[in-house]
């Protein structure tokens, strides 16, 4: 600013003066343009550092406008040597020090250090991408330093040490306690980052061209269902690859709930569902089975029987096997009589009964309306 609003001090009318700026209180005067009061700049970033010394506040929180005696009161503050001022002053120094910043301090490690953390971390990966190829855990069941069997990561680990004497140096025992690499969530993150280098190769080698995919699902111990996804295509010497995807959570397993995790597990890795081959007519093809299956299953239900007891009491003779008197009463696990025949019990209790949990499923996991 060239000129600064005057007020009236005294009977003369009295303005800060640009030439302060000038002068030995350059560095730490501060002009506000809006309320027209100068502060000092160090004591308002650093005084609460000092909270057991006192300041004028008129530097830090309501300023100062006396323009007539300013340059008075300029040097009053000032004051002497390690005064409260001159402690905030030098703080200030230190904080536009460059040469202090914290990442002045991070660049002054060695690049020794910085070759050893890169060493580390090679070796754990090597040992990890191993591991992973042939599907073997990582963890063990005690980890200590005493432990003779660590489990396969740590192990590895050290037999990789043992033969490559550079990387022994550098890691276990000889690495920094806050910088081993080898805990389990860096295990972890190491994981994730080759699974998901390695689906990148997958999708990158499909270049955009269409594929198959072959879905199973199922529960595991837990009894939660899961969904198994792989994609089939034709790679680039015209041979036929099959490659695992992923392995997804699913609520339950019915069509729809299947078809909505494909989709999304697709939109993720921006594969797009029109590049799926034959689709459509896979979808036709399996609903026309669909309905083919159930067809049959309630043609046997209602016309099979006969047919059936001639089949199974054809194989019992050639095989010497006993047939029991189907019209005979029917006794459960040798109790008294259940009042029904035993070709009753067959037909009505076992046959329809399994036919009917077949159709049950097939209507479960299949509706039509999806």
């Amino acid at each position: 600013m060239d000129s600064y609003p005057p007020t009236e001090i005294g009977k003369r009318m009295r303005q800060f003066c640009k030439s302060w700026f000038e002068g030995p209180y350059s560095k730490w005067l501060e002009y506000s343009v809006e309320k027209d009061y100068v502060y000092c700049l160090c004591c308002y970033l650093f005084k609460d550092d000092f909270f057991h010394e006192s300041t004028s506040e008129f530097y830090t929180k309501t300023g100062f406008r006396s323009w007539n005696r300013a340059l008075e009161r300029f040097r009053k503050h000032v004051g002497d040597v390690n005064n409260i001022h001159d402690k905030c002053f030098n703080k200030m120094l230190d904080l536009s020090n460059h040469h202090q910043s914290i990442q002045v301090v991070l660049d002054k490690h060695s690049q020794k250090l910085k070759n050893e953390y890169q060493m580390r971390l090679e070796a754990s990966i090597d040992v990890s991408r191993l591991l992973l190829q042939y599907g073997l855990p990582f963890r063990g069941h005690d980890e200590s330093d005493s432990s003779t069997n660590q489990g396969f990561f740590l192990g590895c680990l050290r037999w990789h040490g043992d033969k490559h004497r550079d990387v022994g140096k550098v890691i276990l025992e000889n690495d920094p306690q806050n910088d081993t690499l080898t805990c389990p969530m860096i295990q972890k993150d190491i994981d994730n980052a080759c699974a998901k280098e390695t689906l990148k190769a997958i999708i990158e080698d499909l270049n955009g061209d269409y594929f198959g995919i072959l879905v199973d699902e199922s529960k595991y111990i837990s009894h939660k269902e899961q969904m198994a996804l792989v994609l089939r295509s034709v790679n680039k010497n015209g041979e036929v690859v099959e490659r695992f995807i992923y392995l997804v959570h699913v609520s339950d397993t019915s069509s729809c709930s299947l078809k909505k995790a494909i989709y999304s597990l697709l939109s993720v890795h921006s594969l797009s569902p029109s590049k799926i081959h034959g689709q459509d007519q896979d979808i036709v093809n399996a609903m026309e089975f669909l309905n083919i299956t159930k067809k049959r299953l309630q043609d046997m239900r209602e016309n099979g029987w006969e047919s059936l007891l001639d089949d199974v009491s054809s194989f019992c003779d050639v095989h010497d096997i006993l047939i029991p008197k189907l019209d005979e009463s029917y006794f459960p696990e040798k109790r008294k009589s259940s009042g029904v025949s035993y070709a009753q019990h067959l037909r009505v209790e076992v046959f329809v009964v399994v036919i009917d949990m077949q159709l049950q499923e097939l209507n479960n996991r299949f509706d039509v309306s999806e």
